[in-house]
């Protein structure tokens, strides 16, 4: 059978397909004993509102996930058989009523449709199943249904004497089963979005079937007849093709690295029309033979899961069999393998149904089987391959640039308008440019910016660019089937500047260097604008002085230090580079004043007594001018400090020794006045503050008995200021003790032998003050700890009679301290034995001849404190 369909797409552009579909049987056992399940809806036959008993009843129905049900109604709308509709509890019994046996006599088309509560307008239902109870009966009996998008799949409860056939009207195959006497014969069916169901059916008079609508049948071991597409109507069924829409790309890819026609679950549904496990969940995870997990949930209940319809198109169709998987108009062929390999507009490789090998891969010119392995293309190379990429069409230029008319050192700016369509990743431009040797692109930087968007600025230094060309070509690189769309070219025409150079005045003081004028440029015209450095170049004409010259690299005048008195010119030109014939001249007059006299003012300074201190720069506050500098200074201040000038406006001043209190000295000041100078002299004041007197602090420190410590720094804790050091300190402590100075602020402390209590050392320091020094004496007292007290325990050792036995070392479980060592030891045993002590803690042990029993011996462990152990 064959049913034709058309894929929506782009308004304007159709892909037709054609479907063939076949019919599978497949026998699947549940044995979880829970029949398939989804989001299937509820429905109640409660009774018969009219028709009851004929060929064309209404029955009043209800479902809680169907507010709007209201009727079923049940009707034989063709065939020679007739018969009556009745409810049976909640199902709606169909009874055969022929008045002859074999076909076509007893071949009837029954409908359901499902209606609202004026009794006509139909309700599409999702998702539906209900279940047909055959009463048996000894005579051939068939029941049939088309096997369409809308029918999942029907499944039997039994090996059952109801013969299922799937291609209405031909019931031949009614005659290859006999019904004998048995369990009622069960067929259930599903169906997705549909108002009316159909069923042609086959049976002798008075055989019954019960159309159970609210679904109440556990199936514990169902068949399952699943419809078979074949999609591109290349003679491989989907279920084995490997390319199901013939666009060169494999169902896995499209799928996401998914198999859309396996099934994971053995349920007998394709993967992509499953949307729930086998065990009767809904939204799950299925887990796969290679130990990877796949999301099967239906977010959106349409009946399929959606990863295998998640393209960009946002329709319902799974990608394997979408030839256009992102609606942008170009089919998934010509975005992987270039524009035009659709030759003919139906969505597959080539014109017309390709030639196919076994597994369904296009076999044609440039294309294998080998060749699906190459990835789709990502043209805009943003992540995403463009078959599934919607993206902006552009369908022309709505506005386009215009020529350019300026002066250099201006800027100037075409924009280009795109007519486009649609949504996505946007369209993109590019500016070219044709400087005489033909159109090539531009890229940002220079002269140029926004090469690659909407609107080109052209940053004009000179008449280099005159009579170029400039157009954008603008594209969508994900659809390769939108052509280019290119604006008119343009040209850029590029005018000579008026140029002018405006006089100049400054006035400076002689005897420095100076700045006359800091740019010349400031108040001159280039094109109505002030010009720089960047677009045109200075020079110098002429000056009336050689002291006074002209900066080209910055446009400064300067003055010399040795130019006199005096009202002096100087002649410069600026040229535009643009265009180097394009020069103005100006004059600059400069006048030279006199100087004046320096006059310098005091200065103070403070330091610590002993401690070098560096002046500020005394000229800071003086009046330097004409050239003024630091002739003479001091060289010994007023109480014996030294002075040394380090020639940058500071002094570096050392009080004399111990010295504290106030000192000067005097520095002088001259200009450059010849032949006689002007000076001023200035005295600097030196407040010297004594640096205080040192603080010794006592400190503590702790060992054990014969043991010596290095205390920790003394000093850390102290008040070591005015150069103060330790300069004695006792050899010998209160206890005898003894003490060595380290002469890093330690001391190494070591005990009297045998001594354990605390004792006390001290040490002083003192500052470097003269004549007498400040000192300050501390205390260190030492804890000196007892190192506790041996302790023997009693050990074992076994031999044989007359046989000499090594003992294990006898210390080994003592408590050995102190200085611990065995200092007598039996050499006789309790009974006689021989005892040897080998002095590394073991023993040598000699039974008496012929002795065996349990003997002893004793050894003394003592430490080694004074003066008694």
């Amino acid at each position: 059978m064959k049913n034709n369909y058309s894929i929506k797409k782009n308004p304007g552009v159709k892909f037709k397909q054609t479907k063939q579909v076949l019919f599978l049987m497949l026998a699947v056992l549940f044995f979880s004993g829970k029949a398939l399940a989804q989001n299937f809806e509820l429905v109640t036959v409660s009774s018969v509102s009219s028709g009851g008993n004929t060929n064309n009843a209404l029955f009043v129905a209800s479902s809680p996930t169907i507010p709007s049900l209201a009727f079923i109604r049940a009707q034989r709308i063709a065939g020679p058989e007739d018969g009556v509709f009745t409810i049976n509890g909640d199902d709606i019994r169909y009874t055969s009523n022929s008045l002859t046996s074999g076909i076509p006599n007893n071949l009837s088309r029954i409908r359901f449709t499902f209606l609202q509560a004026d009794g006509v307008t139909q309700i599409p239902v999702n998702d539906f199943r209900f279940v047909i109870n055959d009463i048996d009966g000894p005579n051939n009996e068939g029941l049939a249904t088309n096997c369409g998008a809308n029918v999942r799949f029907n499944a039997t409860a039994d090996p059952t004497n109801l013969v299922i056939d799937n291609i209405p009207p031909d019931l031949n195959a009614v005659g290859s089963q006999n019904e004998t006497a048995g369990p009622t014969s069960r067929v259930m069916y599903e169906f997705s979005d549909v108002a009316v169901i159909e069923f042609d059916n086959y049976a002798n008079s008075g055989y019954l079937k019960d159309f159970d609508m609210d679904y109440d049948l556990a199936i514990v071991a169902p068949l399952y007849s699943v419809c078979l597409g074949d999609n591109d109507g290349d003679g491989i069924t989907d279920d084995i093709d490997l390319d199901d829409d013939n666009d060169g790309i494999l169902d896995v890819t499209e799928a996401g690295g998914n198999d859309p026609n396996g099934d994971h679950d053995g349920d007998g549904l394709p993967n992509y029309l499953d949307t729930s496990d086998d065990t009767g969940l809904s939204a799950t995870y299925i887990a796969n033979a290679d130990g990877s997990v796949t999301n099967y949930t239906d977010a959106d209940s349409n009946g399929e899961p959606d990863v295998y319809e998640a393209s960009a198109d946002a329709d319902s169709d799974p990608n394997h069999l979408d030839s256009d998987s992102d609606n942008d108009g170009c089919p998934d062929v010509d975005e992987v393998y270039g524009a035009g390999t659709d030759s003919d507009g139906n969505g597959y490789y080539g014109a017309g149904i390709p030639a196919v090998d076994a597994n369904g891969l296009v076999i044609a010119a440039g294309i294998t089987g080998a060749t699906y392995n190459i990835l789709p293309s990502d043209n805009d190379i943003n992540g995403t391959d463009d078959y599934l990429q919607t993206s902006i069409a552009v369908t022309g230029i709505s506005t386009q640039p215009t020529d350019a008319t300026i002066t250099a050192i201006n800027n100037a700016t075409f924009n280009v308008v795109a007519t486009t369509s649609g949504i996505g990743t946007a369209e993109q431009y590019q500016w070219q440019e044709d400087s005489g040797s033909g159109f090539v692109n531009i890229t940002n930087g220079g002269v140029y910016s926004g090469a690659t968007t909407a609107t080109l600025t052209v940053s004009v230094l000179n008449s280099s660019l005159d009579g170029n060309s400039y157009r954008a070509i603008i594209t969508t690189p994900s659809i390769v089937c939108d052509p280019e769309a290119q604006s008119n070219a343009v040209i850029l025409t590029v005018t000579a500047n008026l140029i002018e150079g405006v006089d100049d005045s400054g006035t400076v003081n002689e005897g420095i260097l100076s700045v006359a004028v800091a740019n010349v440029l400031v108040n001159d015209n280039l094109g109505g604008s002030t010009p720089t450095l960047a677009n045109v170049t200075l020079s110098e004409i002429s000056s009336t002085n050689p002291g006074i010259t002209l900066n080209i690299a910055t446009g400064e005048v300067n003055v010399a230090a040795t130019t006199i008195e005096g009202v002096y010119s100087l002649v410069y030109q600026i040229c535009e580079t643009a265009n180097i014939s394009n020069c103005s001249t100006a004059t600059v007059t400069i006048t030279v004043n006199d100087a004046g006299n320096p006059v310098a003012a005091d200065d103070t300074a403070s330091t610590l007594e002993n401690t070098l201190v560096t002046t500020g720069n005394v000229l800071t506050n003086d009046s330097v001018v004409d050239g003024a500098t630091i002739t003479s200074s001091d060289v010994t201040s007023a109480n014996g400090g030294t002075v040394v000038n380090n020639g940058d406006g500071t002094f570096d001043y050392t009080p004399a020794a111990g010295f504290a209190g106030t000192d000067t000295f005097t520095y002088t000041l001259c200009d450059n006045d010849s032949p006689v100078a002007s000076c001023s002299t200035a005295t600097v004041t030196v407040t010297v503050t004594d640096a205080g007197n040192p603080i010794a602090v006592d400190d503590t420190a702790s060992t054990l008995e014969n043991t010596l410590v290095t205390t920790g720094n003394v000093l850390t804790n102290d008040s070591v200021v005015d150069g103060a050091t330790i300069t004695s300190s006792d050899v010998t402590s209160a206890n005898g003790g003894t003490v060595v100075n380290n002469g890093d602020g330690t001391f190494d402390y070591t005990p009297a032998a045998g001594f354990a209590g605390t004792d006390t050392f001290t040490y002083t320091l003192c500052d470097n003050d003269s004549p007498v020094a400040n000192c300050s004496t501390a205390t260190v007292t030492i804890t000196v700890n007892d190192a506790g007290n041996p302790v023997a325990a009693d050990d074992t050792a076994s031999t044989l009679e007359n046989t000499l036995v090594t003992t294990g070392n006898v210390l080994t479980n003592d408590s050995v301290v102190d200085g611990a060592t065995i200092t007598s030891s039996d050499v006789t045993s309790a009974n006689g034995g021989t005892v040897v002590n080998n002095g590394d803690g073991t023993f040598d042990y000699t039974p008496a001849a012929g002795f065996a029993g349990t003997d002893t011996f004793t050894y003394t462990l003592c430490d080694n404190d004074s003066p008694v152990a």
